[in-house]
């Protein structure tokens, strides 16, 4: 009975929730939904093939990235949402035109490619039959993305999340179909066709229904106006692309496929960390913006600077645990990629902080300076991994990631203290306090690293820092609970 009225209880919760927390619960399930699953399936298909295989549907990925940006423009970024709210009058149209835009760029660059094939092909090291792939999940693997933008504008969340579960199940039940069955040696081009064939089911059917809804019709002023616009951005993505995936490419240049599997699988596990860091900048975002509006720029930095030390905590006991967390995902093969996690999973805390330094700087429009630095941070990005990796192998290109994301974490906070000293003559947060966290990090981070020889005394470091938590407990929640209050105070003003 008990158990009864509880769900019952939260049935009747669950039905006061407004709809948009409900959008936006619905997004984040399905996104830990997709991530679980990602994590599950690695240490499957990383025991199903070899690390050459792997390799090289790893740097399929990574050649995926930049073909998607040149081809879709990222026509799905900011642009479509400005162009939604632009174009509300006529949302249908305006996606089937991203659509359409999207299609005739991807054809377009397919014909070139047709043309300069064997160049092409010497350059990425992939046969005409992958690029051929390539170009077909491209083509077929927007229009999903521009339905559901739509519909979340519409507040349909059960569609969405329908459409991204099934999707996130199909791709790796197709990957064990194709892999199982496909010869160990072909195995890589097995598990990509199952990518790319996913893609297709899935995206022929929301370019029928994109089709449908915009009754068929391209208007030219609306590829026009998304063109205009995200032309001078294309530079920050591919600024972006480098800084997350070029070091890939660059591996299986310098390196080898094995090397890019090794680096692959520790990159992915140190990026896990971005799933907390994700769901605290959407918790923190709306609070950030009513605290700019007070000018209350004490409590922001005492928040910003509380939330990354929170955060360093459980980062430190993950790279603690990296040997291990290697083992369970891709066994004793790829034992040496758990040097990888540490300066990965370190680049997660500067990731948090420059989201919400960039937050401030969007704040007072002045984004400008987004481009510079991730054009700075991409080029420095690829001088160090073409220095580093050629001395020390796939294990540098963790360690130029962290010095990349150090330098955007940096150059973010320097042009955040200027505007507000500019405007205010006040401070944000006083540079001492985050150098001396950045510090501590390291120090850590490296002294980690040197310990994964020694299990008991990781694990020894682990229960100091839990028994430190436990101790500690009563002020991080006292801590926590008076940022709920602030954040639900703040949304009471408004």
């Amino acid at each position: 009975m008990k158990s009864k009225f509880s769900i019952k209880k939260l049935q009747e919760k669950y039905k006061e929730i407004p709809i948009q927390a409900k959008l936006a619960l619905w997004i984040t399930i399905c996104t830990l939904v997709q991530k679980g699953i990602s994590v599950i399936t690695v240490p499957i298909f990383t025991r199903m093939m070899d690390t050459v295989s792997y390799g090289k549907v790893s740097a399929y990925f990574s050649w995926l990235n930049v073909l998607s940006i040149i081809a879709s423009f990222r026509l799905g970024a900011g642009v479509y949402n400005k162009g939604l709210s632009k174009y509300k009058d006529d949302q249908e149209g305006y996606c089937l035109a991203m659509q359409y835009t999207t299609s005739i760029i991807t054809i377009f660059l397919f014909l070139i490619y047709i043309i300069g094939h064997k160049w092409i092909n010497a350059f990425t090291d992939m046969n005409t039959t992958i690029t051929c792939l390539m170009f077909l999940q491209v083509f077929f693997s927007t229009s999903m993305g521009f339905w559901s933008v739509r519909q979340q504008y519409l507040f349909k969340y059960k569609q969405v999340a329908c459409a991204a579960l099934v999707y996130a199940i199909l791709n790796p039940i197709l990957g064990l179909i194709f892999v199982f069955n496909t010869p160990y040696e072909n195995r890589d081009v097995a598990r990509i066709a199952s990518v790319v064939l996913a893609e297709i089911i899935i995206g022929l059917f929301f370019y029928i229904l994109n089709i449908k809804d915009g009754n068929g019709k391209l208007k030219k002023e609306y590829g026009i106006f998304a063109i205009k616009f995200n032309l001078p951005l294309i530079p920050h993505y591919f600024s972006e692309y480098i800084l997350n995936q070029s070091d890939r490419i660059m591996i299986q240049k310098l390196c080898s496929y094995s090397s890019v599997a090794f680096y692959s699988v520790a990159y992915n596990a140190g990026m896990l960390m971005t799933i907390l860091t994700s769901s605290i900048n959407q918790a923190i975002t709306p609070w950030l913006y009513q605290s700019l509006d007070k000018k209350e720029f004490e409590k922001i930095g005492k928040v910003l600077m509380a939330l990354s030390v929170a955060i360093l905590i459980p980062m430190l006991i993950f790279i603690a645990l990296a040997p291990e967390a290697v083992l369970i995902l891709a066994g004793r093969e790829y034992s040496s990629a758990a040097y990888v996690i540490p300066p990965v999973a370190g680049s997660v805390v500067f990731l948090f902080l420059y989201t919400n330094f960039a937050n401030v700087e969007f704040y007072y429009d002045c984004n400008n300076f987004t481009m510079y630095i991730s054009m700075i941070g991409a080029f420095l990005n690829i001088v160090l991994n073409f220095i580093f990796i050629k001395l020390f192998g796939y294990i540098a290109a963790g360690y130029t990631t962290f010095v990349c994301y150090f330098v955007y974490c940096a150059g973010h906070y320097l042009f955040m203290e200027h505007i507000i000293w500019r405007k205010f003559k006040k401070h944000l947060i006083d540079w001492k306090k985050l150098f001396g966290l950045f510090s501590i990090m390291v120090i850590l981070m490296v002294g980690m690293s040197l310990l994964y020889n020694s299990m008991a005394i990781r694990y020894g470091v682990i229960l100091v820092i839990v028994c430190c938590v436990i101790l500690k407990r009563q002020v991080i929640i006292k801590s926590f609970n008076e940022f709920l209050q602030m954040r639900e105070k703040k949304t009471n003003e408004n």
